[in-house]
């Protein structure tokens, strides 16, 4: 695949793979901007040509093929693509249907969600090859399809057989307080659990009721905890980037302010940010 980001790249060399690679898909408008992608279509439908079960699948989606519809590239389910019988995923207070959501669903009409989808390519590629894999702060107005997108990132996991959490996290909040006064075991249980997962994934961060408490004792733990052990997390909220220091500072007095630059500060070198306000309005 042709790097055209290399000051090097002959355009004469640029002109002739594009040309290649128009006279084997007549049927589309191949240019610089898409003829990568166009190329990744070719190779994997090669690939699915010669494959004879899922456990051979060489694409870049276990079990799924690029695919180009509406004008958007996208991934669409093989033929052996069958529900694994293993459950990889843990769900807290999510909906039990969301759990469907799978890749060759998630429509990429936005610059946000395309830019999600190759994220979580490369994603899974690291984890599966145990290379530094990092999570995404995921945002953006309601509606906009942030608990599918997690959803979607939580089942694709699953397919490739790597464990994870998925959590509505106002729930869970009231679920640690309540298992903290009541059950103390079981608090302490499920804080491990956060902590360890291979991948954590948390919705809705910011609509909880904050507190001092679930700040000093549990969030602030868990991150760092996952920081320090490079295990990735993915977190969906309405809240801005901007806007969190002061939901997980709660007021103005300047130790508690100082406890929530920490936890900012370690989410942004754990994660990168995408807004996904660009995106139209999700239909649940």
């Amino acid at each position: 695949m042709m790097k055209f980001s290399d000051n090097n790249v002959n355009n004469k060399l640029v002109d002739e793979y594009i040309k290649e690679i128009q006279a084997k898909l007549p049927n589309y408008e191949v240019n610089i901007n898409n003829v990568n992608d166009f190329n990744t279509l070719l190779e994997e439908g090669n690939n699915c040509s010669l494959c004879k079960n899922i456990n051979e699948c060489k694409n870049i989606q276990k079990g799924y093929y690029t695919d180009y519809k509406n004008g958007s590239f996208c991934f669409s389910k093989c033929k052996y693509l069958k529900k694994d019988k293993n459950n990889f995923i843990t769900n807290y207070y999510l909906p039990d249907k969301l759990l469907n959501a799978t890749i060759d669903k998630f429509e990429a009409n936005s610059e946000s969600r395309i830019k999600i989808m190759k994220y979580i390519n490369s994603f899974i590629y690291n984890m599966k090859n145990d290379d530094e894999a990092i999570g995404l702060y995921i945002h953006g107005d309601f509606s906009k399809g942030k608990t599918y997108t997690l959803a979607m990132i939580a089942n694709l996991l699953n397919e490739n057989r790597i464990p994870s959490i998925i959590a509505y996290f106002p729930v869970l909040v009231s679920k640690l307080r309540n298992d903290y006064y009541s059950d103390k075991d079981n608090y302490e249980d499920l804080v491990e659990s956060l902590k360890n997962i291979d991948v954590l994934l948390i919705d809705d961060f910011g609509s909880e009721n904050m507190s001092e408490w679930l700040r000093d004792e549990v969030l602030g733990p868990v991150i760092n905890y996952r920081m320090s052990m490079q295990l990735p997390m993915f977190i969906t909220s309405n809240v801005d980037p901007k806007s969190l220091k002061e939901h997980i500072a709660i007021d103005k007095n300047p130790d508690n302010k100082m406890k929530a630059d920490r936890i900012i500060n370690r989410l942004n070198s754990m994660m990168p940010t995408i807004d996904m306000t660009d995106s139209k309005k999700y239909t649940r």
